[in-house]
């Protein structure tokens, strides 16, 4: 069985607490429309009945995977933030179109695709220090 994934459950729970709608959500986080509506409704069913949403702290595993992530981020805004400065900007419309497109096509890498880059990436950078 697939264990829960915190990171996700406290990203999705602050979306809907914004009051974020289903769609909104999936398209802000790359989550699959089903498993949004699985969280949304669990919930929404937590506070019909009064009970707290309890969400499990995640692993350092989780802590690691988040700051992969944000790097990758960090490394292409960085690049965006080059491309303005450079006076690209026509550059940087179509390259944020295609992002878009990219987006709502769900061509993003699914979550197991960024575990394993992750993974590759931290395994490549373990070789790097040794």
């Amino acid at each position: 069985m697939i264990g829960t994934n915190p990171l996700r459950s406290a990203v999705i729970y602050s979306l809907w607490e914004k009051g974020y709608t289903v769609d909104q959500i999936a398209l802000e986080t790359g989550v699959p429309r089903s498993t949004v509506g699985y969280y949304v409704r669990k919930f929404n069913r937590y506070a019909k009945d009064g009970r707290p949403v309890v969400i499990p702290q995640g692993s350092r595993d989780d802590k690691s995977s988040a700051l992969t992530s944000s790097m990758i981020k960090l490394i292409g805004l960085t690049n965006l933030i080059q491309m303005l400065n450079a006076g690209e900007y026509q550059k940087v419309y179509y390259l944020l179109s295609i992002l878009k497109l990219l987006k709502e096509l769900g061509l993003f890498l699914t979550p197991e695709e960024k575990r394993t880059l992750e993974e590759a990436f931290r395994n490549s950078a373990l070789k790097v220090r040794e």
